[in-house]
């Protein structure tokens, strides 16, 4: 009688942590370069997006890093269980710990970042909307349609003011 046990390729959880450990390798050269190119390259037009681009790219890359280097979870289909098979688990870090910086990066983070970014478009329609006044009067007259029927812009008031002036 023996006891081997028939396990393929794709069974084995070292092969998923040795294969996640050499596409790490080529993901951190690719989010490097793409880190470079948004400090160094990005024009001039994103000059303010750019912070926040940069911000999202760290947190991100931060998560690829904890899904395929140092946690890396490997699932048993039949069941929804999984098994951390990363670097944390090589070096001995419990489950638990491993789980709350998941729950953290993935979360806390990346929404975050996602919702710093929302706000910042938010923010400038609201400023644009506050200081511009034409498109100000415009915005008016679409939630107020009855009030501003008759009435002319402010700015057709001061090309009037300008060309009477000038006669």
């Amino acid at each position: 009688m023996s006891c081997q046990q028939d396990v393929s390729l794709l069974e084995n959880p070292t092969v998923l942590r040795n294969t996640c450990f050499f596409l790490t390798i080529l993901e951190v050269f690719i989010t490097s370069y793409t880190l470079y190119l948004l400090i160094f390259h990005s024009p001039t037009q994103m000059k303010e997006m750019k912070w926040y681009l940069l911000n999202m790219a760290c947190w991100t890359r931060s998560m690829d890093l904890m899904y395929s280097l140092f946690v890396i979870p490997y699932f048993f289909i039949p069941t929804l269980v999984v098994m951390p098979v990363g670097l944390f688990s090589l070096i001995g870090v419990p489950t638990e710990i491993q789980l709350v910086t998941l729950v953290l990066i993935i979360s806390v983070l990346v929404n975050l970042s996602t919702i710093l970014i929302t706000f910042h478009g938010t923010i400038t329609s609201i400023s644009t909307i506050a200081i511009n006044r034409p498109f100000r009067n415009r915005v008016k007259k679409w939630i107020y349609p009855k009030r501003f029927k008759n009435r002319r812009s402010s700015t057709k008031l001061n090309v009037l003011t300008v060309s009477s002036s000038w006669l």
